[in-house]
């Protein structure tokens, strides 16, 4: 063979070979998903426009992805049940959890467990890419198709680096290619799970560089971002009230906390291929600084809060930089769960006995796996004062709160004894912080008796 023919011979064999791998995928794919041989089979298929943005695509289905009849991930709405709306991004949406264990799911499940009974159901209304001002411009048309009681709002905020217009709707269907490799995706997974993690990172910093070159990378996002944010997430809690639908604010985690360790450096990296032109050191800047308005409009709204930001954070809740693990997505729910029960505490005996496992207090005994979430919510002010509920009675754990320090109050003290050292303490059921630690039932209850 002249060996002129043989880059020709290799280039052939190698086009022979993906030839042969894409039919075989789409086959795969035709065999166990029900997927079209022809035509686009990834994430897109799960999502369309309309005249206001972003929205699924109804009876849609891509791999572990379903989404019903209205457009939204899951189960059709079901009748008799009490609903709550999720309202997000990707990190809503789920992407790397398995079917069933994103964190509207679990959070039905947790509810449900909770009041020992099928009485909610969660419908999850997010989708990778979009905004609260997308969302805002369809949230009419959402509340009277779901009817929700409560909206959960865990906005994205990475949008916010570069945010469309403010009153961008798209006029025109995106242009999908008309053919698309199915092996594409399967050959970058492979690159991800074999390559090392240093030569991933080096090839991440070559790109961001060519991406950048000649341009000026910003070190943080303007104010100028921070302030439409706010207009964004004023508007839609503006248009909820007004749709008598309550809302819950949950702050924005990441992998990180609030602040990077030395071995996650990498990880921002990858987190910058995204939106390359914002410096690594400028990504927990934005996180701060927009999750501080979350907090200010929980706080001036007299909203309850979820401070998941000060809460979860590290590998064993993410898969990479904001997406969640199965863990994390577990954590998250449970801790929503706890500030619905401040909005709408159960009845009746599950309300004493539903904190227990979750508030990692039964009796004055903690649970190590769950004690760190034991300090979720705390009334303003009481820093140190903990509330834990079990099965034998009403407990308070208190440091300063009563005549003498760690007084336990199990059966001899009444709730109306306790409620009347409570009720002076204003924003028992609103305005309640997500990092600060008591169970709400017991607190509700002791008002209640009051």
């Amino acid at each position: 063979m002249p060996p002129s023919q043989l880059p020709i011979r290799l280039a052939a064999a190698l086009g022979i070979f993906l030839a042969v791998w894409e039919i075989c995928a789409r086959v795969d794919e035709a065999w166990t998903d029900g997927a079209p041989f022809f035509g686009a089979y990834d994430q897109s298929v799960l999502t369309t426009t309309d005249e206001f943005g972003i929205a699924g695509r109804p009876n849609a289905s891509f791999a572990k992805w379903r989404m019903n009849r209205l457009g939204f991930r899951g189960e059709d709405l079901r009748e008799n049940r009490e609903r709550i709306l999720c309202i997000g991004s990707s990190e809503t949406f789920g992407l790397y959890e398995p079917e069933g264990m994103e964190f509207p799911k679990q959070l039905e499940r947790e509810l449900n467990r909770r009041s020992g009974s099928e009485r909610y159901q969660v419908v999850n209304a997010g989708l990778p890419g979009q905004s609260l001002s997308s969302f805002d411009r369809r949230a009419a048309a959402v509340i009277r198709q779901v009817r929700p009681s409560v909206a959960v709002l865990y906005p994205s905020l990475a949008i916010y680096i570069d945010p469309p217009p403010e009153n961008f709707v798209p006029s025109t269907q995106p242009q999908t290619p008309k053919f698309r490799p199915r092996i594409a995706g399967k050959i970058s997974s492979l690159l991800s799970e074999h390559i090392p993690e240093f030569v991933q990172t080096g090839a991440r910093r070559i790109a961001i560089e060519l991406q950048t070159r000649n341009r000026v990378v910003l070190k943080r996002i303007p104010e100028s971002n921070v302030l439409r944010f706010h207009r964004d997430l004023s508007r839609l809690l503006d248009t909820l009230a007004g749709h008598q639908v309550q809302a819950l604010l949950v702050t924005h985690a990441t992998r990180f906390g609030a602040s990077a360790a030395p071995g996650d450096e990498a990880m921002l990296i990858a987190w910058r291929t995204l939106y390359p032109m914002l410096d690594e050191g400028g990504f927990l800047d934005m996180e701060n600084r927009l999750n501080d308005v979350i907090r200010s409009e929980a706080a001036n709204r007299n909203l309850v809060l979820v401070d998941a930001a000060r809460l979860l954070h590290g590998a064993d809740n993410f898969v990479e930089f904001v997406h969640f693990t199965p863990r994390g997505a577990g954590a998250l729910a449970n801790a929503i769960a706890g500030g619905l029960l401040v909005l709408h505490p159960f009845q009746g005996s599950h309300r004493a006995a539903s904190c227990a496992p979750f508030w990692g207090w039964s009796i004055g005994y903690p649970n190590p796996l769950l004690t760190p979430w034991a300090n979720i919510f705390r009334p303003p002010g009481l820093a140190q004062h903990h509330f834990g509920c079990g099965s034998a009675g009403w407990i308070a754990q208190c440091r300063g709160l009563f005549a003498q320090p760690n007084t336990s109050i199990n059966r001899g003290a009444s709730p109306l004894d306790c409620g009347r050292r409570l009720a002076g303490m204003s924003q028992l059921s609103r305005g309640i912080r997500a990092d600060q630690g008591f169970c709400p039932t017991d607190l509700l209850a002791l008002r209640d008796h009051a």
